[in-house]
């Protein structure tokens, strides 16, 4: 499984290059790169399992006051819930709360469990009932939970071929009805197009330019037909940069049409009303 990266982190990663953040701002930017990590290297070892299964990620809907489901795994003989974190450094856990140099946070297992009533909620009228198994994953190998008990529905990285290992124990070769659950959970889902970061900007103030996808805050330099990075020495073409800078318009500025003209400016200046003019033909209507 491919992921895509959520809305709300790409419009970070957007706002990121092109001003800078308070403090607070930065935290949640850090916050929102984190949980990516921790997402993709889940996925990543989810997709080495040889058990059948079917993927359902970053997942939004209208039922209630819907927090966002991670990972929905839908195996043969249960649905797998699982939120992860990518959480660095000593927590403790004590009598439900967890605590961080000594300071009080909000426990994910909270969120976890609203996650759950959310999806029983979606799935209660389903002909076929499978038990819902929800997990807390912690994904980053420098966490350390104290106070962890076995009762607890909390898997560390170090346990997770363990986990797997247990539901391979059960899997067997997925029916229909595997398949028809899983089209009904993906198109209830609410299909997020912008995300709301909270913070303040204009497009007068937010710099221009092209910025490396690789280095991520590198601004690149053109050439005739490409752009080349100074620092990791990648090249890519100007129309699939043009693309992503466009992409990053409509991120930042939903509600704004975008002429060639604009794009040119928004870009740095340094690709011609052609080819802005083809890339701006080509996005969805």
């Amino acid at each position: 499984m491919t992921l895509i990266k959520p809305v709300s982190v790409r419009t970070f990663e957007a706002l990121h290059k092109r001003m800078t953040f308070d403090y607070h701002q930065q935290k949640r930017f850090e916050n929102s790169q984190l949980g990516w990590q921790g997402e993709s290297q889940f996925s990543a070892r989810l997709s080495q399992q040889s058990f059948p299964h079917l993927v359902i990620y970053d997942s939004e809907f209208k039922e209630g006051l819907s927090p966002q489901l991670d990972f929905i795994v839908i195996g043969s003989a249960a649905i797998y819930l699982y939120d992860v974190k990518h959480w660095q450094g000593n927590y403790h856990y004590t009598d439900g709360s967890f605590t961080h140099q000594n300071r009080h946070i909000d426990s994910p297992l909270t969120q976890l469990n609203r996650a759950y009533d959310t999806l029983s909620k979606l799935t209660h009228h389903m002909p076929v009932k499978l038990p819902i198994i929800k997990q807390l994953v912690f994904t980053n190998p420098d966490f350390t939970l104290y106070g962890n008990q076995p009762e607890l529905p909390i898997v560390l990285v170090n346990q997770l071929d363990n986990h797997f290992k247990t539901v391979e124990r059960t899997a067997q070769t997925l029916s229909d009805y595997h398949y028809d659950l899983y089209n009904i959970i993906q198109n209830r889902k609410v299909v997020k197009i912008t995300y709301d970061t909270e913070i303040a900007y204009n497009y007068q103030d937010l710099q221009k330019g092209m910025w490396c996808k690789s280095c991520f805050n590198q601004k690149m330099c053109a050439g005739r037909r490409h752009y080349y990075c100074p620092s990791c020495h990648s090249y890519e073409l100007k129309s699939s940069a043009l693309e992503r800078s466009l992409k990053d318009f409509h991120l930042l500025f939903p509600k704004q049409e975008i002429g060639a003209h604009q794009l040119i400016d928004w870009s740095g200046g340094q690709v011609g009303r052609f080819v802005s003019r083809e890339i701006i033909k080509k996005q969805p209507i």
